[in-house]
């Protein structure tokens, strides 16, 4: 059997795939256990595999830890035992430590991973990588007119085609554009003027968190933020969030590295650190490097220091007028310097 992980920038739509996996494989039959879990923290984990080991295995509720390491052994049959088709789906993995000595055994059943990780860690025997980027042109443009026309709204194909690419072709930020379109009855034409105004942010410009479409949770800015606040938590800590702000500040289609490794760069990421970050020391080519890392494993940026000429590629959405930065970087009011390599 294969261990899957599925990973990619939040937003891809890595979880409705993994649900349409899951759901095929139970409606056809090909898998007799399904068990979906969070996989949000190493707790979140613990206990998903402890309700499993509870509703499966009448395991003792009172007793989680142990409930979950019998469900763990349990996906490993007896020699002699009826072998259990199963599948499970861990989702929205934060942290790859998270699931030291808690992967399911591969061999015995499907494991199925979503995370916008991309680490070694995550690699191993057994286990593939696939990648989820954002839709085609075609398929944006094909959802956007899809959408629009199940609510009676027909709008002109370049306008469509034009909204799709302002918004990077990113699967959330099209579907809560639209459900955006259709509440407030805008034009495509008026909302793409609405996103050009420099003034605005693109949380202004998404339903409100209470009207998200398709069962959503999150808008697109909520669920960037997470992701720049945990990328803003590894090593060098406090220097994911001012690095992403310059990066959005330069050519999406690709900038140097030197350019973000540069003297005036590293003497901004050390007046701007994270300010809940106490760390005054200044601020290193290696930490620079390092907070680039720390982004692209976040899937936040496509860092690919092998590419002399444009190692650094921002999506489109992240850029200064439309920037999603979070709470704990948003207080960053002082101008960038000039950069060079």
């Amino acid at each position: 059997m294969l261990s899957q992980v599925l990973t990619g920038t939040g937003g891809v739509g890595k979880t409705q795939l993994a649900a349409d996996c899951a759901r095929t494989a139970w409606e056809s039959g090909t898998v007799d256990v399904l068990i979906w879990v969070s996989a949000s923290s190493r707790q979140a984990i613990m206990n998903g595999y402890a309700q499993a080991g509870v509703e499966l295995l009448a395991a003792d509720p009172g007793a989680p830890e142990q409930a979950a390491q019998a469900f763990l052994a349990w996906l490993e049959p007896k020699h002699g035992q009826r072998r259990c088709r199963w599948l499970v789906v861990l989702d929205d993995l934060a942290d790859p430590a998270d699931l030291r000595e808690l992967w399911p055994p591969s061999r015995h059943g499907r494991t199925l991973v979503t995370t916008r990780r991309r680490e070694a860690a995550l690699m191993g025997e057994g286990r593939r990588f696939v990648h989820v980027g954002m839709f085609t042109p075609e398929e944006a443009a094909t959802y956007l007119t899809t959408v629009l026309a199940s609510h009676g709204r027909h709008e002109p194909a370049d306008e469509i085609n034009a909204v799709a690419a302002d918004l990077g072709y990113l699967p959330l930020a099209l579907a809560q554009a639209a459900a955006y379109l259709i509440d407030t009855a805008l034009s495509c034409a008026d909302y793409r003027r609405l996103l050009a105004d420099r003034v605005r942010r693109l949380a202004d410009l998404l339903p409100e968190p209470g009207s998200l479409p398709d069962g959503q949770a999150v808008t697109v800015a909520a669920t960037w933020s997470l992701s720049i606040e945990r990328a803003d938590q590894i090593r060098p800590a406090g220097l994911a969030c001012p690095m992403l702000q310059l990066a959005t500040m330069l050519d999406p289609n690709g900038t140097p590295g030197t350019v973000l490794t540069s003297t005036p760069a590293l003497s901004h990421l050390t007046t701007h650190r994270t300010p809940s970050i106490q760390n005054s020391a200044p601020v290193t080519g290696e930490d620079a490097v390092s907070a680039l890392r720390a982004l692209h494993r976040l899937s936040l940026i496509d860092h690919t220091p092998d590419n002399p000429y444009s190692t650094v590629r921002v999506h489109q959405l992240f850029n200064a007028p439309l920037a999603m930065t979070s709470r704990r970087c948003s207080t960053m009011s002082s101008p960038v310097p000039p950069l060079t390599p």
